[in-house]
């Protein structure tokens, strides 16, 4: 998948949740995934319909965490499987991109998608890899004949 690099080198990546596209920051220190609240009426018809709320930690302290439940997630077409999606105040992030590099992002791809894959980043090409895990505990091959 392609990412686009802009100048302050954060990479950002075109999602569509709910069947709505918007741009968001690849963010491989992130914990998980999450929109910028201030965004949730662009990939929600009824921003208040929360599946739970609860108090987090991110880089600026201690955060609300709304969680809601989502129809789909997908990646350059290819569908994800996360039921719900947080969502916090980004504006520290927003803000930041729009001054410095003059994009508007909606939210931040985490480490619960990119670990839920085998989730590669090249930096150089600015490609996202995510291929599916291979099972842990493999069958043992069968020895009958």
């Amino acid at each position: 998948m392609e990412l686009a690099k802009v100048q302050t080198g954060h990479e950002l990546i075109e999602v569509t949740i709910n069947g709505r596209p918007g741009l968001f920051v690849l963010d491989s220190g992130a914990s998980g995934t999450v929109i910028h609240a201030a965004s949730l009426h662009k990939y929600f018809d009824d921003v208040g319909d929360v599946a739970s709320i609860r108090n987090g930690f991110g880089a600026g302290g201690e955060v609300q965490i709304s969680r809601h439940a989502i129809d789909s997630f997908e990646i350059d077409g290819v569908p994800y499987p996360l039921a719900t999606i947080a969502s916090i105040d980004l504006r520290h992030v927003v803000t930041g991109l729009e001054t410095r590099a003059g994009v508007t992002v909606d939210g931040v791809v985490g480490q619960d998608l990119l670990t839920s894959f085998k989730g590669i980043i090249d930096v150089s090409m600015s490609k996202l890899y995510l291929e599916p895990k291979k099972p842990d505990n493999p069958p043992a091959p069968s020895t009958q004949t």
